[in-house]
């Protein structure tokens, strides 16, 4: 289980706080591991992907953590060109582990963002990074299509169920219906894969 809460904001709070925030977490996962050997709890945080292109925590503190996710939550009218820079730009970073909701949509609410989608695939195929199926039912992000082509490219995907409370676990299964119908099998989704494995494809940073 990977616990990836919005990151806190080193310009609202400042560097020592947030250093601060990630060490009180971490020894609160560490506890849970210690405790039992059922579930594994990796820690990690989403990161926004900055209308400048930039992430919203620095190298240093990307580093503490045993994964990161990346995703767009601003400025989704910028032009096709400046979006794909800032997916590229998170996708080539070397701690970014996954994009989240890639293509930024909210069902009956957002559009989704049209970034060059090849160019997206191919370095998402060649830097070793996981495009997430958000599987809230408001987004299924990616959409089924973009699903069926990102494996066309041999990118790897994860269902995740950017769950904001214990029941939204449940929405894993649309997650998994939204994988289907991009024509997604088993080898296709990372978290499918036995514990060995999947730290190995993820990149974990096991601390």
């Amino acid at each position: 289980m990977g616990i990836s809460d919005h990151a806190p904001s080193v310009t609202s709070r400042g560097y020592r706080e947030v250093s601060e925030i990630i060490k009180k977490k971490r020894e609160a996962i560490q506890k849970i591991n210690e405790k039992q050997d059922s579930i594994k709890v990796f820690f990690g945080y989403e990161v926004n992907i900055l209308a400048d292109a930039t992430l919203g925590l620095p190298d240093e503190i990307l580093a503490e953590l045993d994964y990161v996710v990346a995703s767009i939550h601003t400025s989704f009218n910028q032009d096709r060109e400046q979006i794909t820079d800032r997916l590229l730009a998170a996708i080539e970073n070397p701690y970014v582990n996954i994009i989240g909701h890639p293509s930024g949509r909210l069902l009956n609410e957002r559009d989704p963002i049209d970034p060059a989608w090849d160019k997206i695939f191919l370095a998402a195929r060649d830097n070793g990074k996981i495009l997430e199926i958000n599987a809230q039912p408001d987004r299924l992000d990616l959409p089924d299509d973009l699903v069926k082509e990102a494996i066309q490219w041999g990118v790897k995907l994860v269902i995740s169920t950017d769950a904001h409370s214990v029941d939204q676990f449940s929405f894993m299964k649309y997650g998994i219906f939204n994988a289907r119908r991009g024509w997604a099998e088993n080898k296709n989704i990372i978290n499918t894969l036995p514990y060995g494995d999947f730290v190995k494809e993820a990149n974990i940073r096991l601390k």
